[in-house]
């Protein structure tokens, strides 16, 4: 996943009547509040309580490892990453 967690709180929010009617949350109060823990963490990702409770690893909250797998893809096109 390229998101980082703020980025994926956000589209939690704005995409909570979707995910209600998929069934992801009773309902749009539950979605935001995920969506508050979501900003809550990208806040501290070092809340290791925090981040078990949402099921959300080390492969998520480290950048580095969260997009490793878009970089080696680009790197593969040719593309320089060290601009």
């Amino acid at each position: 996943m390229e998101y980082d967690l703020h980025e994926v709180a956000s589209l939690c929010r704005l995409r909570s009547a979707e995910l209600v009617g998929q069934g992801a949350f009773r309902d749009e109060s539950a979605a935001h509040h995920y969506a508050e823990q979501l900003d809550a963490l990208h806040l501290a990702p070092d809340d290791a309580k925090l981040a078990s409770r949402l099921g959300i690893g080390a492969d998520l909250l480290d950048p580095a490892r969260r997009t490793r797998d878009v970089k080696n893809w680009l790197a593969s096109l040719g593309g320089d990453l060290q601009a």
